[in-house]
């Protein structure tokens, strides 16, 4: 409550907006970062945390929003740079996780990085997983295929075993079929001789039948 002059027969309401620290001054606007939500407060209030207003006399602070960053309550939110994100109210941004991403600035979320592909650092795009590794959701490094294993194609997610019968000395390499006279089991690097009478068969993984098989995913050689 304040007066006009001293000569008042009644006070006057401190509206919202202003402060009135004295009984015997003009209502002082809140200044920016700072809000007066109710009449008659003698002080204005600072933003909480996460919050601000670049408005002098505000009644309420504005809530930082996501993909932004307030570390100050009387200035503007603030954009958060790539490889990086926020929710609401925050002071600063987080950076990305291992194995994700974020490509653009003002960023609510990281992306997961896809599977095939790499994802080192968090302000790059997802790299493309070359033949003879793979990588699964999340993967911040392509991974070799293990020995016996092989992948002949980009943004693999997984090695395939080398089938029985064929051998795998390459893992860039479709699987090469076992010679008449050998076998190999599943994921081998080399033919094996067949000790029984198993001879005529090229591809075989049992010498006791001379049953044979296929590769999966690409033609052998």
């Amino acid at each position: 409550m304040w007066t006009k002059n001293t000569t008042s027969v009644r006070c006057e309401t401190c509206p919202v907006g202003f402060q009135c620290p004295t009984s015997d001054s003009s209502p002082i606007a809140c200044r920016v970062g700072t809000y007066s939500s109710t009449i008659n407060t003698a002080s204005c209030s600072r933003c909480s945390s996460g919050f601000y207003t670049v408005e002098i006399g505000s009644v309420q602070c504005q809530i930082c929003p996501r993909g932004y960053y307030c570390p100050r309550p009387d200035a503007t939110p603030l954009d958060c740079p790539i490889g990086t994100y926020s929710d609401y109210k925050q002071t600063q941004c987080t950076k990305c996780s291992s194995g994700y991403y974020s490509l653009n600035s003002t960023s609510a979320d990281c992306f997961i990085c896809p599977r095939g592909s790499a994802c080192g650092v968090p302000d790059s795009p997802p790299a493309t997983c070359p033949e003879g590794t793979s990588a699964n959701y999340g993967a911040t490094s392509c991974a070799s295929c293990s020995q016996g294993y092989y992948s002949v194609q980009n943004s693999s997610a997984t090695c395939t075993p080398c089938a029985p019968g064929y051998f795998c000395d390459s893992s860039t390499e479709c699987p090469k079929q076992c010679a008449m006279g050998t076998y190999s089991s599943s994921g081998q690097t080399t033919c094996y001789q067949c000790t029984s009478s198993c001879t005529s068969a090229p591809g075989v993984f049992d010498c006791s039948s001379c049953v044979t098989a296929k590769p999966t995913g690409c033609q052998p050689a």
